[in-house]
């Protein structure tokens, strides 16, 4: 099954918080429009709005499935398993978790998060663990290094599968795969000739597509101009991560060009936080062809702004008429 995931991240970077509620606004309706699977809502100690009540906003009067990102950090497994519950019995409907291992450096710097990057994965490794028993319904005793439960049980049920995504390429995620196999690799998009590692089954990137590959070049260039400010942040991203993916994609835009064809990592320059893909409707749609053949079947697509949607749409549309079973 083909997932389609639009969203607002480089909007989201915008200094305005109020433009982003308005974009988000603004992209419900679109997805819903174009038949769209769901909203990815991030968690950051930056972020003005609290991501569980963007879950609810974007649930409301809307057929979006939301995809929350959750930190270990933030607050206790047995709360989020209660916040996923009530999500279930408020909205009828279910949502999908993407499990990160904390935030930026610096993020984690402010809350007293010193953990190394090992210990980090080994205690989401207990969250996702006492969340999913829970979900089971089950009277669960834990003790962990990190996190204890002693004799309790969720007084309602899950009435949906949640959708369940971990972010990351390195040795501590391929760990968590290895044990929790209900789990989806949830990768950043490379160049085409990337190799990704095993259990990926989501991929994000941006996506520029028009009629032909100089209009959506010249869309490209008109969104990330150059910028020697740029050269400055993406130095200051480098110092600010452990991150494996984000690390790779900074090396990747270091030796980049912007008139490539194909994926453009530069865009870091600008924080666009991941890659973008620039090209004609065609060669979009081989890219996510080429993925889908890896055996990737959820797309998170970064957006420059709501309307792009309706580019997306040209592609995954004649992605969808491909995949469709033929009786």
């Amino acid at each position: 099954m083909i997932r389609v995931f639009p969203y607002p991240q480089y909007i989201y970077s915008n200094s305005d918080t109020n433009l982003y509620i308005n974009k988000l606004t603004e992209l419900k309706k679109f997805n819903d429009k174009f038949y769209f699977d769901g909203i990815l809502i991030f968690t950051t100690l930056e972020d003005p709005d609290d991501h569980w009540e963007l879950a609810h906003f974007i649930s409301r009067s809307s057929k979006q499935m939301p995809v929350i990102a959750i930190n270990p950090n933030w607050e206790h497994p047995v709360i989020t398993a209660r916040k996923i519950i009530t999500f279930q019995h408020l909205q009828k409907k279910t949502l999908a978790i993407n499990w990160i291992t904390g935030a930026l450096l610096s993020d984690n710097e402010k809350i007293g998060i010193t953990l190394s990057k090992e210990d980090r994965y080994e205690k989401l490794f207990e969250y996702i663990t006492i969340v999913n028993e829970l979900l089971e319904g089950k009277k669960i005793q834990f003790e962990g290094k990190y996190f204890q439960t002693k004799n309790y049980k969720l007084k309602r049920e899950l009435k949906f599968p949640i959708l369940q995504f971990i972010s990351g390429t390195s040795e501590g995620c391929d760990k968590i795969l290895e044990k929790l196999t209900l789990l989806n690799r949830l990768v950043i998009g490379m160049n085409i000739n990337h190799v990704y590692p095993k259990h990926s089954k989501g991929i994000g990137f941006g996506l520029i597509v028009r009629d032909t590959r100089k209009e959506a070049f010249r869309h490209f260039n008109q969104t990330f101009p150059e910028n020697p400010v740029g050269e400055k942040f993406l130095a200051l991203s480098e110092k600010n991560t452990d991150s494996q993916w984000r690390l790779d994609l900074i090396k990747q835009a270091k030796k980049q060009k912007y008139s490539e064809t194909g994926l453009f990592a530069s865009t870091l320059k600008n924080y666009a936080d991941n890659g973008w893909f620039v090209g004609s409707y065609d060669d979009g749609f081989e890219y996510i062809r080429h993925h889908i053949n890896l055996g990737i079947e959820n797309f998170f697509i970064n957006l420059i702004d709501p309307n792009e949607t309706q580019h997306i749409n040209t592609v995954f549309n004649r992605i969808k008429k491909e995949t469709q079973p033929k009786c």
